[in-house]
């Protein structure tokens, strides 16, 4: 009687574990699944992220990806309207755009947004800088 009912505790335990197991590859999978393209509309797909622009060249930085942007009459547009917000040259400016993604024939990035049309622009958050003064006990002579 004890050996069946260890018997059972055992395949229990297997049981339960491989169904955990399962369970978790299904969570990751669809917290994996890329989450630029919310939106799909006329191929255009929804692209949410941070732009930065220096000089000649433009980058669209998500939480799990990096592209660059093709640098054409909208991006410009999008440029103009960043630079509007930013309080200094070093403020990061969150975007919303629609655009099409494509294998980058030159060199640089390996794909690059062609931006159709801009969504929305946020302003950069207002965070204040905390100063810290340290004073240290020991005397130096």
């Amino acid at each position: 009687m004890k050996t069946i009912k260890a018997h059972f505790v055992i395949i229990a335990t297997l049981v339960f574990s491989i169904w955990s197991c399962t369970s978790d590859k299904k969570s990751k999978a669809t917290e994996s699944e890329n989450p630029i393209k919310t939106e799909i509309s006329a191929s255009s797909i929804v692209f949410q992220g941070e732009f930065i622009h220096v000089d000649t060249a433009a980058v669209l930085k998500g939480s799990n990806f990096i592209y660059g942007v093709k640098m054409d009459e909208v991006s410009q547009q999008l440029i103009s309207q960043v630079n509007e917000v930013k309080n200094d040259e070093y403020d990061v400016i969150n975007v919303v755009v629609k655009g099409e993604l494509s294998k980058n024939p030159a060199e640089g990035w390996e794909e690059i947004i062609t931006i159709t049309s801009i969504e929305k622009v946020y302003p950069p958050s207002q965070i204040q800088e905390e100063k810290v003064i340290k004073y240290s006990s020991k005397k130096t002579e």
